[in-house]
């Protein structure tokens, strides 16, 4: 679903798909709710990574260690400063964002197998920092002791309650996305991944509008 169409097929595999979010809560045992709170954190991510490879047509392997500054971030400013963690959220999701665009100036002015090899480079960079890293990071173990997340009274602190929020939260960014693809932003990203020298050729700014999916990557 690069540009978000809603075809017959694809209504009927997401009914499926919403249905089968709905039922794992009340029918799920605790290692499918752990499971499926983890594919809902990947396809945030990818729905997220579309705006960027599917839409806009740039390669990007780099989105790793923007996963990794918003998690070890919140982790670290939660369990090392005492934040709540949902200040500790947005920082860290905005220093991803600083990140993604101190990366994203030099980088996105590369073309196709450069831009690729550039940003996988990147990603092993960050995988090999985290991993020996451990007076930061506590390597493979990761960083114990951060707390729950709370909307109210209500504490995130069950294997349900994060799945519900696992899940809004992909929601959540499968509309932004939508609304994004079918927005002016999203008409130049597809003139982008046409050609650059015909989205310059419409008026577009290239450099712009290749930076801006970065921001959505965190």
């Amino acid at each position: 679903m690069v540009g978000f169409q809603r075809r017959p097929f694809e209504i009927a595999a997401l009914v499926c798909i919403v249905v089968a979010v709905l039922l794992v809560p009340a029918f799920g045992s605790r290692l499918i709710i752990y499971n499926m709170t983890i594919v809902a954190i990947y396809a945030t991510v990818v729905i997220a990574l579309n705006l960027l490879l599917g839409l806009a047509g740039q390669v990007s392997f780099v989105q790793t260690s923007f996963m990794a500054i918003g998690g070890y971030g919140s982790a670290l400013l939660t369990t090392e400063s005492g934040l709540d963690p949902w200040l500790a959220l947005a920082l860290s999701a905005e220093l991803a964002g600083i990140a993604a665009v101190v990366i994203g100036l030099p980088l996105l002015r590369l073309r196709g197998h450069y831009l690729a090899t550039a940003t996988f480079a990147l990603a092993l960079g960050t995988f090999s920092f985290t991993t020996a890293a451990t007076w930061l990071t506590n390597g493979g173990i990761g960083i114990p002791g951060v707390p729950p997340l709370a909307i109210g009274t209500l504490q995130i602190d069950t294997p349900r309650n994060f799945y519900v929020l696992a899940w809004l939260i992909t929601g959540l960014t499968l509309g932004f996305g939508m609304l994004l693809a079918n927005s002016y932003i999203g008409r130049a990203w597809r003139a982008l991944a046409t050609g650059q020298h015909i989205a310059a050729s419409l008026g577009v700014d290239t450099a712009r509008y290749k930076l801006l999916p970065s921001w959505w990557r965190r």
